[in-house]
Formats: structure tokens, C-alpha cells, sequence
């Protein structure tokens, strides 16, 4: 890093290209060094050709690929980079009909309950117990949730850009109360969301005739071995260690984390319109 450091800086000095102080942003200008800060200020007499950071990021991440393939690790590594490369040129391919997808309106909220039931549906079922289907009912809950705000409220709260700069103007104090709040609510929706959901889905579920629960249950094994309950048909779905079914137990943790969504999409933003923040 050092090395890199000292050749970057070399050449900024050898070619002496000015850095650019901001960028055009619309009507305004993205601030890239505020004038305000001594520091800053000492900063924007530094050339700008070569960038230090890219060039420390690009050594720094190529000397961990370097060290990964000398271990025999980099096999893992390059499997997760390849997939992880093709989910984002596919993601891209497609960000922009997302977006308007999203913002047509409250309907939209059916439709990704939809596929977020398909898709945690599809999910393959591992040889042996693993979180890794909890984490993907995880994100596709906050995924929900964060859809169903913004799909409601996007004119009255996410439209406008919120500039770095109008939020750093306040006090700290303003900022650390909005931070305060904002957690306050997340952690309160998620609970909320998950006890209820808890309680109420053993419920529901005596609604809906057995043999359509038995076809929608989630990819897990039946982890457990305790005594068995009052109800014999429960034996015959999948359970976690405490003896919970799981499509109770990862119904829950979608919607809990659905709260998280709609939390910080809408609770939040409600909130602090109301409070006047």
C-alpha cells in the first residue's frame, strides 16, 4: 500500500492535472471537497491524476486474489465472483422497468408477494440443515416491505434527492435523534410483526386444508426430537428445534423482516414528518 501510495502520488505530481472541486448535478453542483474544512481545503491543492483511491482499492483487491489463489482458496472466491457478476449484469439489464414497475402503484404489493412466494418456494433443499434459506427469506422480506413503501409513498417522500449537504447543515443533535427514532422504529416493527405473525399463522393455517399446507412447506429438515405435541399432523411437516412448524417459523421471519422494509421506507419518514424532523 505504501509502494502504491508513494507511485500514485508521483505521478499526480509529474502530471500536475487539477482535481475537480464539483461536479454539475442537475440545476446544482455535487460538492466533491467542501471549502469550509482546513483539512479540505489542504486536500484540493492535491493533483487528481491519478485517483489515490482507485488506485489503493485495485492493488489492495487484486493482492487479496493474488494471496486467495497462492492458499488454494480462490476456486470458493471466483465461484461467488462469477455469480455474483452475473446477477448484477442481469439485475442492470433490467433496473429501469424495476423502477417504473415498482412506482405503478399499490397493486404492485401483490405482485411481489407473489414472486417472493415463488421464489422462497423454488429454493433448493440442502443435504443437511443450514441457515442459508433464513437468510434468503430475510432479504426477500425486507425487499417486500421496503416494494410496499415505496410503491405508496414515493412522491411524498423518496422522490426528491436528499442532498449530503442539507444533512449535514443541521446540528448533530438533529441528525442523532432522526438515527434514534428511526432505529426505535425498526426494532419495534420487526418484534411486533414477528410475535404477531407467530401467534397468528398456527391459526390461520387451521383455515386452509391440510394437504394445501403440507404442499407449501419451506425446504428445511425436521430438526426435531422432543416429545410430541397434541396435534399428530404436525408430525408430519417439518420442524424446528423447539418444535415450531417451519412455515410458521419462516413465514414469521419474512414478515418481521418485511417490517424492516416498511420501516425505514415509511415508519420512519411518517414519523418524522409528524414529529416535524
Amino acid at each position: 500500500m505504501a509502494l502504491c501510495l508513494y507511485v500514485g502520488n508521483a505521478i499526480k505530481d509529474l502530471v500536475c492535472a487539477p482535481r475537480p472541486l464539483q461536479v454539475p448535478y442537475g440545476k446544482e453542483k455535487l460538492k466533491l471537497l467542501a471549502g469550509q474544512s482546513t483539512e479540505a481545503e489542504v486536500n484540493s491543492k492535491e493533483y487528481g491524476l491519478p485517483s489515490s483511491h482507485t488506485m489503493n482499492s485495485v492493488c489492495l483487491n487484486f493482492y487479496i486474489v493474488h494471496y486467495l489463489y497462492e492458499k488454494g482458496l480462490i476456486s470458493t472466491y471466483a465461484a461467488g465472483a462469477m455469480a455474483g457478476l452475473s446477477v448484477l449484469i442481469c439485475f442492470i439489464a433490467v433496473d429501469d422497468y424495476i423502477d417504473s414497475w415498482i412506482l405503478r402503484g399499490p397493486a404492485v404489493i401483490l405482485y411481489q408477494g407473489f414472486i417472493s412466494l415463488i421464489l422462497l418456494r423454488l429454493h433448493p433443499r440442502p443435504v443437511a440443515y443450514t441457515p442459508s434459506y433464513e437468510y434468503s427469506t430475510s432479504f426477500m422480506g425486507v425487499t417486500f416491505g421496503a416494494t410496499t413503501a415505496v410503491s405508496r409513498l414515493y412522491k411524498q417522500y423518496h422522490a426528491a434527492p436528499i442532498q449530503l449537504q442539507q444533512v449535514w447543515s443541521h446540528a448533530p443533535w438533529w441528525l442523532g435523534r432522526r438515527v434514534l427514532a428511526g432505529f426505535i422504529a425498526l426494532l419495534l416493527s420487526k418484534d411486533v410483526c414477528r410475535q404477531v405473525f407467530l401467534k397468528a399463522l398456527p391459526v390461520l393455517y387451521r383455515f386452509f386444508p391440510f394437504a394445501l399446507r403440507r404442499l407449501w412447506q419451506p425446504p428445511m429438515h425436521d430438526m426435531y426430537t422432543g416429545k410430541e405435541g397434541d396435534d399428530p399432523r404436525l408430525q408430519e411437516l417439518p420442524r424446528d428445534q423447539r418444535g415450531k412448524a417451519w412455515d410458521v417459523v419462516v413465514t414469521s421471519r419474512f414478515f418481521a423482516y418485511a417490517g424492516i422494509g416498511w420501516a425505514v421506507f415509511e415508519a420512519g419518514p411518517r414519523l418524522f414528518d409528524l414529529l416535524d424532523w
